[in-house]
C-alpha cells in the first residue's frame, strides 16, 4: 500500500507539472496562430497563460493519477507521457481556435476544456491500442528469422 501511494503521489506531481506545460504551450501556441509572434509578449497574454497554468496544475494533479491507474496501466510511460502532452496540447489549441479567448471576456478560455478534452481521448485510445498488446510475444514475420522447428 505505501509503493501505491509514493507513486500516486509522483503520478500526480508529473501530472502538475506535465498539465501546467501543456497549458502554457498551448495558450502562446493558440496566440501566435490566432494573434501572430508579436501578441505572446504581451503582458495580459503571458498572465493569462500563467493562470491557465495553474488551474491546469490542479486539474492534472487531480486528473493524472486517476487516468493513469484505470487507462494507461498497460501503456509504456514515454509513450502516454508524449501522446498525452500532445493530445492535450492539441485539443486546447483546437478549442482556441474554434472559440478564441478574450483576456476582456469573463468567460474563462476555451483551452480549460479542450485541454482535459484532448488528455481524456488519447487516454482512452491509448487505452484501447494497448488493451490486447501486453505479454504478447513478438513473432516475426519474415521465415528467415523465424526459430527453426526441431526435428525428430
Amino acid at each position: 500500500m505505501k509503493r501505491f501511494l509514493i507513486a500516486t503521489g509522483v503520478v500526480a506531481t508529473a501530472g502538475a507539472a506535465a498539465s501546467a506545460f501543456a497549458a502554457v504551450l498551448t495558450m502562446l501556441i493558440a496566440q501566435v496562430v490566432l494573434s501572430g509572434v508579436r501578441s505572446v509578449w504581451e503582458a495580459e497574454t503571458l498572465y493569462d497563460a500563467l493562470s491557465l497554468a495553474g488551474a491546469a496544475a490542479l486539474v492534472g494533479a487531480v486528473a493524472l493519477p486517476i487516468v493513469g491507474w484505470v487507462f494507461l496501466r498497460r501503456v509504456p510511460v514515454w509513450l502516454s507521457a508524449v501522446a498525452t502532452i500532445t493530445g492535450a496540447v492539441v485539443g486546447g489549441v483546437s478549442a482556441e481556435w474554434w472559440h478564441p479567448y478574450n483576456p476582456y471576456s469573463p468567460a474563462p478560455p476555451s483551452a480549460l476544456i479542450g485541454i482535459p478534452l484532448g488528455f481524456l481521448v488519447t487516454a482512452v485510445a491509448l487505452s484501447i491500442w494497448f488493451r490486447n498488446r501486453v505479454g504478447q510475444v513478438h513473432q516475426p514475420s519474415d521465415s528467415r528469422t523465424a526459430v527453426p522447428a526441431k526435428h525428430e
